[in-house]
């Protein structure tokens, strides 16, 4: 995919489209705390912001998983079957996040419709920041065992099919029924 910035154009890796993903997940993982916790806020900001980290972790961050289980797992695990362990490792992280993220999904539309709500907000605070911790250690473990075998490990053919599937995955999911 060519991206232009500044004027020049370059080719935009895999590597760093599922990094600037991982830039995303900890910004709104940072947010939701930030809701919950910072108080000069107002009720609109946090809703506003509940708003837009409920259509994050309810849209994107399950385009992301899709992304990695779907399109860069298969692929990884046929070009080095050695890497099954941290794939599968991987995964099941993903699944274990699951319950953390619905749960983060629930404190998020109870704070959005009841912003001011102490007890709401303390809510999402603990579960924001479980999910932040959890994530964190997932992204640590996709970014250093996983990112840096893509360049090597796959051809630049099978990255460009990866990124062609990220991206019809993203038109799809908008696309009216």
């Amino acid at each position: 995919m060519l991206v232009t910035l500044g004027g020049q154009e370059r080719q935009e890796s895999l590597v760093d489209l599922l990094l600037e993903c991982h830039h995303r997940i900890r910004h709104f993982s940072g947010v939701s705390v930030k809701l919950a916790t910072l108080r000069e806020l107002n009720a609109e900001e946090i809703s506003e912001g509940s708003a837009r980290c409920l259509r994050y972790f309810g849209e994107a961050l399950p385009l992301h998983v899709e992304d990695e289980e779907r399109s860069l797992l298969p692929r990884l695990v046929k070009v080095d079957p050695k890497l099954s362990k941290v794939l599968c490792t991987m995964k099941e992280q993903h699944q274990g996040h699951e319950p953390l993220i619905g749960r983060l999904l629930e404190m998020l539309t109870r704070v959005q419709v009841a912003p001011l709500d102490q007890q709401r907000r303390a809510d999402l605070r603990d579960s924001a920041e479980r999910f932040s911790k959890e994530i964190e250690t997932h992204l640590h473990l996709e970014e250093s065992d996983i990112f840096p075998l893509i360049e090597g490990c796959l051809s630049q053919e099978a990255q460009d099919e990866i990124l062609a599937e990220l991206r019809d995955r993203r038109v799809d999911s908008f696309r009216a029924p």
